[in-house]
């Protein structure tokens, strides 16, 4: 129930995120919040993935924990969601968010990263 409450709440933290980009037409605004919400979007995935080692590594050897990998595909989704709706508004109001557009850009290769570095690292901690 806690792991599904997380992703939850990143996808309203996305959905807040959005919102803002939508209402704000100070591309400042959404240029210092941007960030942030990379963070935390990240620090959550990055700790879910070092959990999920760390319990494999516990487990008999050529056993491994299985990736939470609806966590990845909606982080994945949410953080390109995003960098389309500010690449959008920057072209039809002229806000220039380039922070916010690194940040969501970054941040959905970033996902793909921890999504391969997962797989990975599950599979050296299982042998």
């Amino acid at each position: 129930m806690i792991k599904i409450l997380q992703t939850v709440l990143m996808v309203i933290a996305t959905i807040l995120m959005g919102a803002l980009v939508l209402i704000m037409r100070e591309s400042s605004i959404i240029d210092l919040v941007a960030p942030g919400y990379f963070i935390v979007v990240n620090a959550f995935l990055g700790l879910d993935l070092v959990i999920m080692i760390k319990e494999t590594k516990k487990l008999p050897p050529a056993a491994y924990k299985d990736m939470h990998m609806y966590r990845y595909i909606t982080a994945l989704l949410c953080m390109m969601a995003l960098s389309v709706l500010t690449i959008y508004m920057e072209k039809v109001y002229d806000i220039h968010s380039f922070v916010a557009i690194s940040s969501f850009s970054l941040g959905t290769f970033t996902v793909i990263g921890l999504i391969l570095g997962g797989l990975k690292g599950n599979k050296l901690a299982a042998m």
